[in-house]
């Protein structure tokens, strides 16, 4: 699958899940965007999508392994570096920006594509101006917001961050894969934490 398919399945995914909460955070977006030529830029994290789909099913699942698949030809990328929360957690951490002014699609009005963390890892909390939405297409994650308790959440459970709330992730047993979104805000924000 090109990464052309997987901005497809991405977007189809979004379009056709039955929640609320995503049609609210997508809207009327228009999908038709821009494609950019970003060379392949791996990370030691994308080794984490290897047996990822264990953890899924579904739909997910098969994002899940079309990622997997095309993990070496993805431009992968970073918010956070070692000197912000260690070497471990560098190696276990980044994204693949699908669309946004980063992405493999041009788009200043909404960035999205797929988080990784490899298992038992902390990302600690953290905001940022935009609205995100996530979606874990892996089970095992558990996720904290504003300072309450984790929970675990179940792939395909649609989690919304409003603009500067604060929120955090462990991944105790297995790795997360995870669909973001943001809107309204600076689209390449490095979160404060």
């Amino acid at each position: 699958m090109s990464i052309k398919g997987l901005f497809g399945d991405l977007r189809d995914y979004l379009s056709m899940k039955p929640d609320d909460a995503v049609r609210d955070f997508v809207g009327d977006f228009d999908w038709n965007l821009i494609p950019r030529n970003l060379a392949p830029n791996t990370l030691p994290v994308a080794g984490q999508l290897e047996g990822a789909a264990e953890h899924s099913s579904g739909w997910e699942k098969r994002i899940v392994e079309a990622l997997a698949t095309n993990r070496q030809s993805l431009h992968w990328g970073q918010n956070f570096a070692a000197t912000d929360f260690g070497q471990a957690f560098a190696d276990n951490y980044g994204f693949i920006e699908m669309l946004g002014t980063r992405g493999a699609y041009q788009s200043g009005d909404m960035a999205g594509g797929f988080l990784v963390l490899g298992p038992m890892q902390h990302f600690p909390s953290h905001r940022q101006v935009a609205e995100e939405l996530c979606i874990p297409l892996t089970a095992g994650s558990y996720w904290m917001r504003d300072g309450g308790a984790f929970e675990e959440r179940k792939v395909g459970e649609v989690i919304v961050h409003d603009s500067n709330e604060p929120h955090a992730i462990e991944t105790p047993d297995a790795p997360l894969v995870a669909i973001y979104l943001w809107r309204d805000g600076d689209l390449a924000q490095k979160p404060e934490t």
